[in-house]
């Protein structure tokens, strides 16, 4: 420790300097525990996850179902839905019935109540990319890839026990090669009460298509993310109207990591990069209900944030497909089923 001595007592550039290395050094840690170290079903990939009070529910490979009750520490449901081929999202209600949905060479969308599981849309050469709902639990929208020249998006009103499509009419062309990205089932994220967003890429420009009117109207916001191939947005989270994070790069070119995440506090009009400190690819990000704890995932590891993107720590050197924050545990799950989940305080 410095001994204070008069002359350096009298510097106070030295004191500013250290009472500001210890302000940062507080603002910059959090404290955790492991609550769970294993896997939700072994030896199926797991990207689909959410969480509800104290059940966790993590979806994957051949139709792989589990669902965790993190009160008693238990497995109350390990399961597989016969016919899907990919579980990639997940959305878990107050009832502890769920919505989720398969992609792969059918699009194909599952409702799960009081222990029967009815699948309630089919559509062959459809890829379904993420589901999302509005805190009302009645209002949520899914999307996919481009189908007949725009983007797929389909609606309900009454918790997905039925589903609509958006009139073609009110969404915007799709590019050429445009597509979403299934990586974590998080592409699309839902706001407020009214506010939508989704993400792609693969063609020239990587685009956030918005609506504000719980998705009957959508425009397309270009963004400066690299895009084309395999390059574009995967993953995105919006804490508010305005502020949100867009993420992504390319899952064959893992080191690519100078314009694969970016922030808005303006709805997408305007994009700052907050690339720096990132190491590469990223097919999941997760924030907190405010934006004060943001952590992203991916092949490089998972890394983390308690000042929405100025600064990067890293988390876990493990390779996970998916992360779900929620009020006090972090959820990560991955390759064959690998799952760990953390309880945490700011």
């Amino acid at each position: 420790m410095m001994k204070l001595t008069k002359k350096n007592m009298k510097s106070p550039s030295i004191i500013s300097i250290i009472l500001f290395l210890i302000l940062v050094t507080g603002c910059a840690n959090f404290q955790y525990s492991t609550v769970y170290n294993g896997s939700s079903q072994e030896g199926k990939h797991a990207r689909g996850v959410d969480v509800n009070n104290s059940k966790v529910i993590i979806t994957g490979y051949q139709g792989a179902v589990t669902i965790l009750d993190m009160a008693s520490n238990n497995f109350k449901v390990k399961d597989s839905i016969i016919g899907a081929e990919d579980l990639r999202d997940v959305h878990l209600f107050d009832d502890y019935s769920y919505i989720t949905i398969s992609s792969g060479e059918r699009g194909l969308v599952y409702h799960h109540k009081s222990g029967i599981t009815e699948s309630i849309f089919n559509m062959n050469n459809l890829f379904l990319d993420g589901i999302d709902f509005w805190e009302n639990g009645k209002d949520g929208i899914i999307y996919g890839d481009e189908f007949k020249g725009k983007i797929f998006i389909m609606k309900t009103t009454n918790g997905g026990q039925s589903w609509y499509g958006i009139d073609t009419v009110n969404i915007p062309n799709s590019l050429k090669n445009e597509a979403g990205f299934a990586a974590s089932g998080t592409g699309i994220t839902l706001v407020e009460d009214s506010i939508a967003y989704l993400v792609t890429g693969a063609a020239d420009i990587a685009r956030v298509y918005k609506s504000t009117d719980k998705g009957e109207h959508w425009k397309a916001l270009n963004t400066p993310m690299r895009s084309g191939d395999s390059y574009g947005i995967y993953t995105t989270s919006f804490w508010s109207a305005n502020d949100g994070i867009i993420a992504g790069g390319s899952w064959t070119d893992s080191l690519y990591n100078e314009k694969i995440a970016f922030i808005t506090h303006d709805g997408g009009k305007n994009w700052e990069n907050i690339s720096a400190g990132l190491p590469g690819y990223i097919s999941c990000i997760s924030s907190t209900a405010n934006g004060d704890f943001i952590i992203v995932t991916g092949r490089m590891g998972a890394y983390y944030s308690l000042n929405q993107g100025k600064t990067w720590k890293l988390f876990s050197s493990h390779p996970f497909y998916t992360v779900h924050i929620s009020e006090d545990i972090i959820v990560f799950s991955g390759k064959n089923g690998v799952l760990k989940i953390y309880k945490y305080e700011l």
